[in-house]
């Protein structure tokens, strides 16, 4: 890794105008536990002119994961929403919803997961998918805030994939906390 770090600074020394060693340094920053130094890297990148929107996207991505790993999640979603105005595919669009994740911003997370199994010819696979997902962000709010209404997101899955056992299972739970038995 040393060896990988020095040969990136000398990357960029060498050639200031190479991005992509430069997102490389910062994402290597971030790994080796220096994410100060990586959001520096990733933040000066965005005020160069004319980067190329995937070029740009990239770098968001980078300074999304800098700002986790800094806890600045209100800075994360500021980024998070830059980021969701970039067209995204495959491998990218899965970390920004790892991201989205990671910060607690479900509603986009889902969002992103989606927007991407739409995208796959699944069917009735696909839509299974999207309920369990659908349950498991909602189990998320519903950890961080009992008081958060969770039902519409469950029956949104349901929607998804009326057969879903998990969806119905949590559902059912949160009607019950809530002390809606019957329903339940």
């Amino acid at each position: 890794d040393h060896t990988a770090l020095d040969l990136l600074k000398d990357a960029v020394r060498e050639d200031s105008a190479n991005i992509d060693a430069y997102i490389r340094l910062g994402d290597l920053y971030r790994r080796k536990g220096k994410a100060h130094h990586a959001y520096q890297i990733h933040r000066a990148l965005l005020v160069r002119a004319a980067l190329a929107p995937t070029v740009e996207a990239r770098v968001l991505q980078s300074l999304a994961e800098d700002l986790l790993d800094l806890d600045r999640h209100a800075r994360v979603r500021e980024v998070l929403t830059d980021l969701l105005e970039h067209p995204a595919e495959g491998v990218r669009q899965a970390r920004v919803a790892m991201i989205a994740e990671r910060a607690g911003e479900w509603e986009k997370a889902y969002e992103i997961r989606k927007e991407m199994w739409k995208g796959e010819k699944g069917g009735e696979k696909m839509q299974r998918r999207i309920a369990l997902y659908r349950t498991w962000t909602a189990s998320q709010i519903r950890r961080k805030d009992e008081t958060r209404d969770v039902r519409d997101k469950l029956r949104d899955a349901l929607k998804s994939d009326p057969a879903c056992v998990v969806s119905h299972l949590a559902l059912g739970d949160t009607l019950y906390m809530a002390t809606e038995i019957d329903e339940a």
